[in-house]
């Protein structure tokens, strides 16, 4: 078999691929054997035809398409492997030569993610921000896992409403005196957390004893996601029925063991200091290497995008929203409109972050690609194992599972991106200050001028994503929920792996509706 290629473009491989006549003749045996064993005629049983005979009823074109379907496909894959190349697009089909007696000859064309030359990307010198983990860090953290296991109970007491208490009441709220969608309860138990609130809104219920009603005034902020409310002043009334507050569990052994595997609390608070230092760590790592992709993206241009790679991230990035929509418990037309755009709109500022997201992947993949990081099969078999275990699945279970949503290539991109990542950090100079501290240079480029001679200045990834700000889930004023901040998607390489937290056996509680 010979194999000619041929690029029209960094991302456009063309196969010519020739197949031996010998190959073809023997391809041409088994489809006419096969035919012969289906071939019916009077007198003779299935399969039982005279070979002559049969020859008389089956021509060399009535083979040719199972002799195609057989030759074809292993010939391409066979060919894909000699040039050690990875289609991201469907292929485009084209017969050469078909005619028996001579080679079979057919082109095919796909697209490829492109293997860009990335300059200057070791030795870039910044500065980042790094947590020492304290006490305190861990004795918030263990109360954490106190609130988890909290009890809530009536507040027995003569005093008023004070933040960090819960409130059990019915409230109304209403514009240009006409109730807001969503903005009436009764008995609605909400948690007094600044946090949780527009600003003002809980220094106007601190203070309400039991049993009294409380109306007040209050103007939402100008970039509240629900655009019908926001810059809006908007009334409410509250009658409070019933204060109540926490009850946490002592931090003891008991509490240890009911929580975790260990048997003490100071063992317990061991792990969660090692839990979170090494979350530091890592969120450290990642912030140092995506200062670094920032400076870097300039390298990969849009023209340097295969449009099926740009449609495939597109289409991930729509799924994951649709998902956090639906996880709102929104439906589509009311988060749109609580945004103020337009389906077309939208679709749009997705096509901006699947394109985002794609020249990312372009730069992770290339720097891979030189450096050798690319995950292996031993590799994936090894996180697929860890990920069945903690599942608490078997292997072949959860391969099943991938297989079904057709997730290997994300799992895949998830390795080689967290890899070129760690190579990015371990190969920077950094110099690590207190956190709080500004910062204003992202990361300086090696000092060689025989690097990182990038056409233009770099621009950073957050510049590309502006589109995206205000994609928070939409908040409802229930009652004057406080807007989360706008989580506008991030590039992959951004997006941070969960922190771990020391995982409690959770005792069933009834939560504050209001909490977040």
């Amino acid at each position: 078999m010979q194999v000619k290629v041929s690029e029209s473009s960094p991302f456009e491989r063309t196969l010519e691929v020739t197949v031996t006549v010998e190959q073809v003749e023997g391809a041409y045996q088994k489809a006419f054997g096969r035919a012969a064993k289906r071939l019916k005629l009077p007198g003779f049983r299935p399969g039982k035809v005279p070979i002559p005979m049969a020859k008389k009823y089956i021509s060399d074109e009535g083979l040719s398409g199972d002799v195609v379907d057989e030759v074809v496909p292993k010939a391409y894959v066979e060919a894909l492997r000699q040039e050690n190349l990875e289609p991201i697009s469907q292929p485009k089909w084209e017969l050469v030569q078909r005619e028996r007696g001579k080679d079979l000859i057919f082109k095919v064309s796909f697209e490829v993610k492109p293997v860009v030359e990335i300059e200057g990307y070791k030795g870039f010198e910044l500065k980042n921000e790094r947590e020492d983990i304290t006490d305190e860090n861990v004795d918030k953290a263990l109360d954490e896992l106190r609130g988890n296991q909290s009890r809530i109970v009536d507040f027995e007491g003569d005093r008023a409403l004070e933040e960090g208490d819960l409130a059990l009441v019915d409230y109304r709220s209403t514009l240009n005196g006409e109730t807001v969608d969503g903005g009436a309860a009764s008995n609605y138990l909400m948690e007094v957390q600044r946090e949780h609130f527009i600003p003002g809104f809980v220094d106007n219920l601190v203070g309400t004893k039991k049993g009294e009603e409380k109306e007040f005034d209050i103007t939402f902020p100008e970039d509240y996601p629900n655009q019908a409310l926001a810059g809006q002043l908007v009334h409410f009334h509250f009658n409070l029925h019933q204060i109540k507050t926490r009850e946490l569990p002592a931090a003891d052994d008991d509490f240890a063991k009911s929580v975790s595997p260990h048997p003490t609390i100071d063992e317990l608070r061991k792990d969660i200091r090692e839990r979170l230092e090494a979350n530091s760590e890592r969120k450290v790592r990642e912030q140092v290497a995506i200062k670094i992709i920032d400076k870097l993206l300039s390298q990969v241009t849009q023209e340097m995008v295969p449009k099926s790679l740009h449609q495939y991230r597109t289409q991930v990035e729509l799924r994951r929203r649709i998902q956090q929509i639906e996880q709102a418990g929104l439906t589509m037309e009311r988060y749109l409109a609580d945004r103020g755009v337009g389906q077309q709109q939208w679709v749009g500022e997705l096509s901006v972050m699947g394109m985002l997201e794609s020249r990312v992947e372009i730069l992770l993949n290339s720097l891979a690609t030189k450096e050798d990081l690319l995950p292996t099969d031993a590799e994936i078999e090894e996180l697929l194992g860890v990920e069945a275990q903690n599942r608490g699945v078997t292997l072949a279970q959860l391969k099943a599972g991938i297989d079904k949503e057709g997730s290997e290539p994300l799992i895949r991109y998830a390795l080689l991106r967290a890899k070129v990542m760690d190579f990015l950090f371990d190969n920077a100079k950094v110099e690590f200050v207190p956190v709080g501290t500004v910062i204003e240079e992202v990361a300086d480029e090696p000092k060689d001028d025989k690097k990182s001679k990038a056409k233009a200045k770099p621009k950073k990834a957050e510049e590309e994503k502006a589109a995206e700000e205000g994609e928070a889930e939409a908040a409802e004023a229930k009652p004057a929920k406080k807007a989360k901040e706008p989580k506008a998607a991030k590039p992959e390489a951004e997006k941070a792996e969960g922190e771990e937290k020391p995982k409690p056996k959770r005792a069933p509680k009834k939560k504050a509706e209001g909490d977040e």
